[in-house]
């Protein structure tokens, strides 16, 4: 036998390493969820505020860090619902209770102050989440995927998540929901240094946006009846504690993370085009999302789902930055003749799982049936890996053709993910590369 190629190296078989012994993690000597409370009791409409300090000896794992809320539907008068009554909540009700989430580490601002943050959570856990997450954990959420073609639905029983949704709220029963905030500081692995505070306030949303009724006069209203955060804390081994000490007399303690931007803006009735000039201004992002709902569904109708991202009879879709067309050929889907495969392709490519045994649990025929939501990769490498990517600024323009007058105002949404860092120096002030 002779070796494959002259410069090819020999390697021994794992199944023969019989001498060597597992690596022992040192570092982290104890680890306990803590739960903590809101600074106030819960009321109707008002945020919900939780404050973690860190005067301890311990680091906070963000990542590892959860929600946990219950909460029912009642009638406009506090009543308890009836079997029968039509009203439901819409997909992933934990994270749509809520129109804002703000995050500060002592004091500093670290997220987006938008109130947009139900289309960040349920954009994420649509497109970043396969079948089996779906179908388990992300339930725990209350994520039920709505039916195609029947995402509008608000009897009956042809919209499956709905129905699901509807059997666990029916008669006023508390649903309980946890998982974690969809928030970039919670989305990296990192530990939280120990002498930062860490403020979570999450504002509510109208209940006219999270909930979906036949007859939207009944006035039906979500209430929450518990909130608590659990919080992961780690205790270093003092060795690590005191090298971390000395490494800040030097330098700042760095937290790279995926930076995420919801923006908006709406297109009147009877337009053919649209034309949306600087959707960025300081950093063009690395990958970019698009979805186009009705304007009413997104300032809140419970007759109308707000997730339901609808063709709208869209025949054109380009992006331009600094005047280059991105992609080379702009999108120009035919839904008449059900001919969208590159708009549907480019959303599998810009999320990683074309060409791998992966999924979002999103058919091709699912996207003209209220999910057609478009993404671009506007990075040099694909998003190939944990690098950062080149920083990028320009004048980012996107240009939307329908094939007819817009027949009601439509709201477009806009996610567009940049890399950022957040540092921490040795007197705990927090600095960030963005403005917010």
């Amino acid at each position: 036998m002779a070796l494959a190629h002259p410069q090819s190296c020999e390697s021994v078989h794992t199944g023969l390493d019989l001498f060597s012994v597992p690596p022992t993690q040192t570092a982290v000597q104890e680890g306990m969820f803590v739960e903590y409370h809101p600074l106030a009791t819960l009321a109707p409409g008002a945020p919900i505020e939780f404050a973690i300090s860190g005067a301890t000896s311990e680091y906070l794992d963000l990542s590892n860090t959860y929600l946990h809320v219950r909460a029912k539907i009642t009638k406009a008068d506090g009543t308890n619902l009836e079997a029968d009554s039509p009203v439901a909540p819409v997909n992933y009700w934990m994270h749509s209770l809520f129109s804002q989430v703000d995050i500060s580490l002592n004091d500093t601002l670290v997220t987006n102050s938008e109130n947009t943050y139900p289309y960040r959570a349920y954009i994420e856990a649509t497109l970043n989440y396969g079948r089996e997450a779906k179908k388990s954990h992300l339930t725990s959420a209350m994520y039920y995927r709505d039916s195609s073609n029947h995402l509008d639905d608000t009897a009956g029983d042809d919209n499956w998540g709905l129905k699901v949704r509807r059997e666990q709220t029916m008669r006023s029963r508390e649903a309980d929901m946890m998982g974690r905030l969809h928030a970039d500081i919670m989305h990296q692995e990192r530990y939280m240094m120990n002498g930062v505070d860490v403020k979570i306030r999450l504002i509510p949303s109208k209940n006219i946006f999270h909930l979906m009724s036949p007859d939207p006069f009944q006035g039906f209203r979500s209430v929450i009846t518990h909130a608590s955060l659990f919080v992961r804390k780690v205790k270093l081994n003092p060795a690590v504690s005191l090298a971390h000490a000395k490494a800040l007399e030097k330098g700042t303690a760095k937290y790279p993370l995926k930076r995420v931007v919801v923006k908006t803006f709406s297109i009147p009735t009877g337009n053919h085009s649209a034309v949306q000039d600087n959707l960025f201004l300081s950093q063009t992002p690395n990958r970019l999302v698009i979805g186009l709902v009705d304007s009413a569904a997104f300032n809140g109708q419970a007759s109308r789902n707000p997730y339901h991202f609808k063709t709208q009879g869209l025949s054109f879709l380009s992006l331009y930055l600094d005047g280059k067309q991105i992609p080379g050929k702009p999108l120009t889907p035919n839904f008449e003749q059900h001919q969208y495969v590159r708009s549907f392709f480019s959303l599998m490519t810009s999320t990683g799982v074309a060409n791998k045994d992966a999924g979002s649990y999103m058919e091709l025929r699912d996207f003209e049936l209220g999910y057609a939501i478009y993404s671009f990769d506007l990075s040099p490498s694909l998003l190939d890996g944990d690098q950062f990517e080149l920083v990028k600024s320009g004048a980012l323009r996107l240009e939307l053709k329908f094939n007819q007058a817009l027949p009601a105002p439509v709201m477009v949404i806009v996610y567009g993910e940049m890399d950022s860092m957040i540092e921490i120096d040795r007197s705990r002030q927090v600095l960030t590369d963005f403005a917010l």
